[in-house]
């Protein structure tokens, strides 16, 4: 798997992130980092104790984070959260619940492609 493929199975664009990171080894410096990362756990953990102040600062964060690096379903999951948390949508606490559920998945299938991609180039 290489580095754009890696990007493209999660939705960005290789063009955009490269332009905006100028190296691969800067982009996989930044895809490192991003598995330690705790900014998705605190989202979560704000949103399940109805700290919608701390949670949208992490929503947003993840948010910026996820377009720098071309996760695009994760961009847009967290985009909601941010958003609903701006529009004060989670009087439904349905609502809330499906957004994190998205999330979620989103984060998982970022996580679970990365480490595919550093497994696979450390066997290779």
């Amino acid at each position: 798997m290489t580095l754009k493929e890696l990007i493209e199975e999660l939705g960005g664009d290789y063009e955009d992130v490269f332009e905006r990171l100028v190296f691969e080894e800067s982009i996989e410096r930044f895809l490192k980092s991003f598995l330690t990362d705790e900014t998705f756990y605190n989202m979560i953990e704000s949103l399940k104790s109805n700290s919608f102040e701390q949670a949208f600062y992490y929503a947003h964060t993840l948010k910026g984070l996820s377009r720098t690096l071309g996760f695009f379903g994760l961009y847009v999951s967290s985009g909601q959260i941010a958003e609903g948390i701006r529009s004060n949508l989670f009087v439904d606490n349905d609502l809330l619940i499906d957004f994190m559920h998205n999330s979620e998945t989103e984060y998982a299938k970022v996580i679970d492609e990365i480490e595919k991609y550093f497994a696979f180039k450390q066997n290779n």
